[in-house]
């Protein structure tokens, strides 16, 4: 992989929460909900490149499936830590 975007929230995991990030041809949408499980979730694309979602938090790193360019991988873990990274690798 060439690069990333990457985003770190730290603080209170209590409400949900999301937001976007965008650079060049990258998207990362990333979050936390709390609607079945407390969860950080991680959405990642990128229109010129193979890709993929990432989350590194209190429970080690997890890498979301490769897509080609223009589609979605998605990454959802269980949340643990009080800082999270949301990244999309490409």
């Amino acid at each position: 992989m060439a690069g990333s975007l990457s985003r770190t929230y730290s603080g209170q995991f209590v409400n949900d929460w999301s937001k976007t990030a965008k650079y060049g041809n990258a998207t990362l949408e990333y979050g936390f909900n709390t609607f079945l499980i407390k969860e950080d979730t991680c959405y990642a694309n990128h229109s010129g490149a193979n890709h993929y979602a990432k989350i590194r938090n209190g429970n080690g790193v997890h890498v979301g499936p490769s897509k080609p360019a223009g589609t979605w991988s998605n990454q959802e873990v269980t949340h643990s830590g009080s800082y999270v990274t949301y990244s999309c690798e490409y």
